[in-house]
């Protein structure tokens, strides 16, 4: 079994992209951003170091509080690669169990935004890069979240750019409305089924 990444900046179509994925090929995915956010709410270790970290406020009525937290680790980077070392391991032991769950499957999807920050593009085999334009981004946000333009520049300049991490990359998918999706989708599904047969 292949491990294939999938990463992107916000709003660039990394889920829009992986449900193609499992839609087309019935390609298993493991959200690990989403699988973050379940384990915050409970895991009861993870929970605890949290609160350590950021005091009682991090949590209202046993609720995470995700406009606190994202208030403090935007003002101070150390306290990010804190609570990123209490949730990357975490995440990590909870993605063993998908993969050992998967083995008989020629490739999973492993989605994450912060792919290259969590070092996550290390358990990798392949990775695949979503991109789309700034401006499209912002638009997309805006449209799918409760935020403003200004905290999803913010939240845009706080992640790594596409051009730092490009080269890094095995596939790059233009999600910006001038390539079908689905072809790039279907191009790359099949280079990687043709890299698993030469193993």
């Amino acid at each position: 079994m292949l491990k294939v990444g999938i990463t992107g900046g916000i709003a660039s179509g990394k889920t829009t992209v992986c449900y193609l994925f499992e839609k087309l090929f019935q390609t298993p995915i493991y959200f690990a951003d989403t699988r973050a956010k379940e384990i915050i709410e409970k895991n009861d270790v993870v929970k605890n170091n949290i609160i350590e970290l950021f005091g009682e406020q991090a949590y209202i009525n046993n609720q995470y509080n995700r406009k606190f937290i994202a208030s403090k680790v935007f003002e101070d980077k150390s306290l990010l690669q804190q609570l990123n070392q209490i949730v990357h391991p975490a995440v990590f032991e909870d993605a063993q169990q998908f993969f050992f769950n998967h083995q008989k499957d020629e490739y999973i999807l492993y989605e994450s935004a912060i792919m290259f920050e969590s070092k996550s593009n290390l358990l990798m085999d392949k990775i695949i890069l979503v991109n789309a334009s700034k401006e499209l981004r912002i638009e997309r946000a805006i449209k799918r979240d409760t935020l403003n333009r200004k905290e999803i520049e913010q939240r845009i300049n706080s992640q790594i750019t596409f051009e730092a991490i490009q080269e890094k990359c095995d596939y790059i998918i233009q999600n910006d409305g001038n390539i079908n999706l689905e072809s790039q989708i279907i191009t790359i599904h099949q280079e990687i089924l043709n890299s698993t047969k030469k193993k």
